[in-house]
């Protein structure tokens, strides 16, 4: 049993934990428990999905970004839903991000005709970081769930890649611009 102090009204609240099967066990979750409320860190149990989290976060940041942003980051959770929807806000772990990020490259496309490219996917994984990031401060994760997940590794794009003059290309060059006084 941990005992807690409800912050609106200042009575106090008690929180049972039972799924032991020895008394010791109970007794050892209970220090840590007590251990974990004195330091901040501890987090009620919810039964709260990621779906009707992000439903409330969306709503909550609205006035805090950029209308782009905010639509940017509804199409993200739209792209999230039909993998955590259902799925507990606590229970999320990085192996299954890293499942979500593999099966959105590979199907996740809205029209059915294939994966999403490293970028989207990357977009994703910044959506859902900042997300989690603000279930931890609001007192509904102990953990970034993102922070133990990979996202996929960028891909060079066109434009990143260095493209050098042949031979050919260099000799015209130097012989353009060897009478020019710069």
């Amino acid at each position: 049993m941990i005992e807690d102090h409800d912050p609106d009204t200042g009575e106090r609240k008690r929180r049972w934990h039972s799924r032991f099967a020895k008394k010791s066990e109970a007794e050892g979750e209970r220090i840590r428990l007590l251990a974990v409320q004195q330091t901040g860190g501890y987090v009620p149990p919810s039964a709260d999905t990621v779906g009707e989290y992000l439903d409330v976060w969306l709503s909550a940041i609205s006035t805090t970004v950029r209308a782009t942003t905010l639509k940017s980051y509804g199409f993200q959770v739209r792209r999230v839903l039909p993998y955590l929807d259902a799925v507990p806000l606590q229970k999320v772990t990085g192996s299954l991000l890293n499942s979500m990020y593999g099966q959105l490259l590979e199907c996740g496309r809205a029209d059915g005709t294939g994966g999403l490219s490293t970028a989207s996917v990357r977009r994703v994984h910044a959506m859902l970081h900042r997300a989690f990031r603000d279930a931890m401060r609001w007192n509904h994760l102990s953990r970034n769930p993102a922070d133990a997940a990979d996202p996929p590794k960028q891909e060079a794009s066109s434009q990143q890649r260095f493209r050098t003059w042949t031979a050919d290309q260099l000799r015209r060059f130097f012989q353009h611009v060897q009478s020019d006084r710069l």
